[in-house]
């Protein structure tokens, strides 16, 4: 019994996302903006954040600017308060800028289904700013909304 026992806790990790399987290796800009689809669309905060650098900001004309630590609790309380999210972004420019990041601009499209049964939709352009981290991972340091 004992030995059945460690072998469930070694087959499944309760911390880790049911989905898991479907994140990329944040090794290119493009596997970040592939892992943050997935972290949106499956209402995962922990993967989310893992799309970000320590020191990301978020931009919007229409709502201003934050860091990293108002990001996390903007998305928890909306990963917590819809039934379910779809995300999609289209494009796949990859420009270089002179210091080495990336700038990835995308069309998105936003899809929110409240417990309710509204739907709130957005779509607009953005603007990605990674970087290659120290471990030579990739993160979005800048999100900016046009």
């Amino acid at each position: 019994m004992i030995c059945f026992a460690l072998l469930l806790l070694t087959c499944s990790n309760p911390i880790t996302p049911p989905n898991k399987g479907d994140y990329l290796p944040p090794t290119s800009p493009e596997n970040v903006l592939s892992n943050l689809e997935v972290a949106y669309n499956t209402k995962d905060l922990r993967g989310y954040l893992e799309c970000l650098s320590e020191d990301f900001s978020f931009y919007s004309p229409k709502v201003g600017e934050w860091d990293r630590e108002v990001e996390e609790q903007v998305h928890k309380l909306m990963f917590q308060q819809v039934e379910s999210i779809e995300l999609s972004f289209k494009g796949d420019s990859n420009l270089e800028d002179l210091s080495g990041w990336r700038v990835l601009p995308r069309l998105y499209h936003l899809t929110l289904k409240h417990n309710s049964g509204f739907r709130e939709e957005a779509s607009g352009q953005v603007r990605f700013y990674l970087r290659r981290e120290p471990r030579g991972l990739w993160r979005i340091v800048k999100w900016r909304e046009l």
